[in-house]
């Protein structure tokens, strides 16, 4: 005697389950993002507050507003593209490599997911620059610590 079966519900709970861990999945590109960010602002204003009375000297010396701040954005901005020189080839590497060797993407995706962190990154090295540029300005020469 021949019977037939369905796999119904054994495709429906594999289908929720799969949805379950893609929706836990597809956070961690924002936790990673945010983490990332955290890490730059944290390096960026470690390095300028070890260098503040450098900033300040220059000030001194009578160095324009302008000067200080341009200085503060070349050097967040410069941390920023040597680090994004490093790691988004190696990034692209590993992800077609390792993680989807056959996966058909659209180029639209392949440029939001590189143009996002770079926004990101650029944001933070932007505040962190302008927060000691504020403060550097509100800086005399009697504040200044030898």
């Amino acid at each position: 005697m021949l019977t037939v079966g369905s796999h119904d519900e054994i495709l429906y709970a594999n289908t929720a389950f799969l949805d379950s861990i893609w929706s836990n999945i597809l956070i961690l590109p924002l936790l990673t993002q945010f983490l990332t960010c955290a890490i730059l602002l944290s390096y960026l204003s470690t390095s300028f507050s070890l260098r503040f009375n450098d900033y300040t000297v220059l000030k001194v010396l009578g160095a324009r507003a302008h000067y200080n701040l341009k200085l503060l954005l070349w050097e967040g901005w410069g941390v920023l593209a040597f680090c994004m020189l490093l790691s988004l080839p190696l990034a692209l590497i590993f992800s077609i490599i390792f993680i989807v060797p056959d996966a058909k993407t659209q180029t639209l995706n392949l440029a939001l997911s590189t143009a996002a962190p770079i926004t990101g990154l650029s944001l933070v090295a932007i505040a962190s620059a302008t927060i000691y540029w504020r403060r550097l300005n509100q800086v005399s020469v009697k504040d200044l610590t030898l």
